[in-house]
């Protein structure tokens, strides 16, 4: 069965009141499986939203600062203006004036990529935190609740998922699974196969998910059969 990656710009939106700000309508906008899609937000800062994602935005600011909630991954191009542009995650704040940056929030990690600017990186729980300028990434984990230093990534490649491309860099099998259950919107499972115990670099395009559980498989010395609905991996 051939999963082809034809993705769908869909943007489902809701008014909800916040318990937080109760005078101030809030939207939702969220994606699915095998879906992205882009938006607007009322201070002209553009956000891309990649598949399996949510963004929750006010539909006006306030005075003083700009706060979106985000659980997934997405890209950001924030207009440049007095006030700083805030992305919260459950486990961490990035902060910025106006820039370029990839704000991914799965597995119970919250990751920062800046591809323009800098940006000021912390836990929402802790003081400690980090500048990230241009080509730079860290990441905070929940066991630890510290940026990690700044670390040097090639931002083309991070973002690739904007243009159907999906990149690994020494990514364990259990992260893997679940970035290409979304990314194909698929059932993937693993038979004597550790999924922490290997890790897998490489990167895949919009072909279909057979061939990139081909590659897996050759890369881990795996197998993988369709049973039913779902995609089995074994060694």
């Amino acid at each position: 069965m051939a999963a082809g990656l034809a993705f769908a710009s869909v943007l489902a939106v809701l008014l909800i009141k916040q318990p937080d700000a109760p005078d101030n309508l809030w939207q939702t906008a969220e994606t699915q499986n095998r879906q992205r899609t882009q938006l607007t937000l009322v201070d002209g800062s553009q956000v891309t939203l990649n598949s399996g994602s949510k963004l929750r935005f006010p539909r006006t600011f306030s005075s003083d600062v700009r706060e979106v909630y985000l659980d997934g991954e997405g890209f950001f191009d924030v207009k440049s203006e007095g006030r700083p542009f805030i992305v919260l995650t459950d486990h961490a704040k990035t902060t910025v004036l106006g820039t370029r940056f990839n704000v991914r929030s799965r597995d119970d990690a919250t990751r920062v990529m800046v591809e323009s600017g800098r940006v000021r990186f912390e836990a929402t729980d802790q003081s400690e935190d980090v500048i990230l300028s241009a080509g730079q990434m860290s990441e905070i984990k929940i066991s630890h609740s510290i940026p990690s230093p700044p670390e040097a990534i090639d931002i083309d490649v991070a973002t690739g998922w904007m243009n159907g491309r999906v990149h690994f860099e020494r990514t364990s099998i259990f992260e893997v699974i679940l970035e290409l259950e979304r990314h194909y919107d698929v059932d993937i499972r693993y038979a004597g196969v550790d999924p922490n115990a290997l890790t897998i670099t490489g990167a895949f395009n919009d072909n279909s998910i057979e061939t990139a559980l081909t590659s897996i498989c050759l890369t881990i010395d795996a197998n993988f059969h369709l049973d039913g609905d779902t995609y089995i991996i074994t060694k």
